[in-house]
């Protein structure tokens, strides 16, 4: 996994001019990650208080043969710092988040299931 600041010279970039951009914000994505992990971080970011422009691309290869990544996040020059140690600090709980959202989901799908369901389900796994 791996953080990466983009180039902000385009003249428009998500609909903001390049007066906007230029100088003041960095672009940073997410890349070089499963999607699980990936869908992880921009959880933990946004969670975190780190605003995204909700366009990732979670894929391995689109149709334009790029790589899988993550939202992007427009971080004022201010805050580059503050972003980076967060990114570093949740990249380490990646893992338990990953774990966290799938007892969820099973404790949903368990809840859903009838007792008769929940004993074929056991007596199966045992």
């Amino acid at each position: 996994m791996k953080l990466s600041r983009q180039t902000t010279s385009d003249t428009s970039v998500d609909g903001r001019s390049r007066a906007y951009a230029w100088g003041r914000v960095h672009y940073f994505i997410i890349e070089h990650a499963p999607m699980a992990e990936l869908v992880a971080i921009d959880e933990l970011l946004e969670k975190a208080g780190w605003s995204n422009d909700g366009c990732p691309n979670y894929e391995k290869d689109d149709e334009f043969g790029n790589a899988g990544y993550s939202c992007g996040y427009w971080i004022d020059i201010d805050s580059v710092g503050s972003f980076k140690a967060d990114y570093k600090r949740l990249k380490g709980e990646i893992s338990a988040h990953i774990a966290s959202k799938a007892a969820e989901v099973e404790i949903r799908v368990l809840d859903s299931m009838s007792d008769k369901e929940c004993k074929d389900v056991a007596s199966v796994a045992c």
